[in-house]
């Protein structure tokens, strides 16, 4: 059989995506958001998600986009999904957005021309925007027929539409609360208030039970009470709803473990495995409620613990290039000291999940390399202890 060469082309583009640095990255993700018309662009794109977790560049705040932003975390590569699954199949996403926009009729005008040019990090738009577009979207989806051409346009069943939309309309009914949730606040959250969302996904089924509080757990992962409140909320359902915590907790779990495409093998960066870290601490509170999960728990809690090692030697392995770099040249302090604390940003998150003799010994075998740099005065030396070690031990190293 004669292998399509521009199918080659595509795998070899692929790979080399992929390997693309930072910079390469944001510039091709820019690129690939201006064409019109998607296509292979978006299956180019689906090998870059990995990164795309790490770094979150702005994106075009495009319909689709906007209407899925309270949902994210639910959001599920092809190869993840199964039907029944409590995240939502990311290969739907643009028929659901068909289907809300179809059913807006005028109004899809107002709200495209509203955020035409806007990016995700146009905040204030998206929250404006997305608080008159959620409500209606659940409306339209709570009334919805499965349209035409479902399975063509989403590679799903035409059975697999009732209870996924149903669902949907549960969750975008409160999609401005969600959407606050997401966004960082000095205050933590109303716990009363997330407690409201839990009851009022109840009232809709197991499933959106099960969505809601997954996607409350991976917005608020020390939030261990929203686990036993939504206990307490299945303990009055029927059957099927008695176990809606527990499928919100394997999905948390499993997206941890797998990731699939969405986030790469395990999770590498230090902000995701700081969420899995408070997520892992809390279930394991819990797991007096759940017995038979202590096994899955410590396997997860072992592989986080590999793969923050693993960050924390590439961030020390790092600074320490830098440091030898220096050694040629005047030394930048500000960029020593932003190394310097992400080193720690990731020494305090390992800490949490085991090994502190591992990190103690790689800081102090850190610290000691910046008595080799010539080029560090005395008190910008100083200054890189007390972050690696804290004062006493700085002054003690170079005191």
């Amino acid at each position: 059989m004669t292998q399509d060469p521009r199918g080659n082309e595509l795998r070899q583009l692929k790979r080399e995506m992929v390997a693309a640095d930072d910079v390469q990255v944001r510039r091709l993700v820019a690129l690939v958001d201006r064409v019109a018309v998607r296509g292979e662009a978006d299956a180019l794109i689906a090998a870059l998600r990995p990164r795309l977790a790490q770094l979150r560049p702005p994106r075009p705040l495009r319909f689709e986009r906007l209407l899925f932003l309270p949902l994210d975390p639910l959001i599920l590569p092809p190869s993840s999904w199964r039907p029944g699954s409590v995240g939502i199949p990311r290969m739907a996403l643009k028929a659901l957005a068909g289907v809300v926009n179809a059913g807006l009729g005028d109004q899809a005008w107002t709200l495209n021309a509203l955020i035409a040019e806007r990016s995700t990090a146009d905040t204030a738009i998206a929250a404006e925007a997305g608080a008159q577009l959620w409500p209606l979207a659940a409306g339209i989806l709570r009334q919805a027929s499965t349209p035409a051409g479902w399975t063509e346009a989403s590679g799903l069943h035409a059975s697999e539409f009732p209870p996924l939309t149903a669902s949907l309309a549960a969750l975008l009914d409160e999609g401005t609360a969600l959407w606050d949730l997401a966004s960082p606040h000095d205050e933590p959250p109303d716990p009363a208030n997330c407690e409201r969302l839990l009851t009022g996904a109840a009232a809709h089924g197991a499933q959106p039970l099960a969505m809601m509080l997954a996607l409350l757990l991976a917005r608020l992962p020390l939030a261990g009470h929203l686990l036993q409140y939504a206990d307490d909320l299945a303990a009055k359902a029927s059957d099927s709803g008695k176990i809606a915590p527990d499928r919100a907790l394997d999905f948390l779990l499993s997206g941890i473990e797998h990731g699939g495409e969405e986030h790469g093998a395990f999770p590498s960066d230090v902000d995701e495995i700081r969420r899995a870290a408070l997520l892992l601490e809390t279930l394991v509170a819990q797991s007096a409620r759940r017995p038979t999960r202590a096994a899955r728990l410590e396997r997860v809690r072992r592989r986080l613990d590999e793969s923050c090692r693993d960050a924390f030697s590439t961030s020390t392995a790092g600074l320490a290039s830098e440091l030898t770099a220096s050694g040629l040249a005047v030394p930048d302090p500000a960029a020593l000291e932003a190394s310097a604390r992400h080193v720690r940003r990731v020494d305090a998150v390992g800490r949490r999940l085991g090994g502190a003799s591992f990190y103690d010994t790689t800081l102090r075998h850190t610290a000691e390399r910046l008595g080799a740099c010539p080029g560090l005065g005395k008190v910008a030396r100083l200054r890189l202890a007390e972050i690696l070690l804290g004062p006493d031990a700085a002054l003690a190293l170079f005191g």
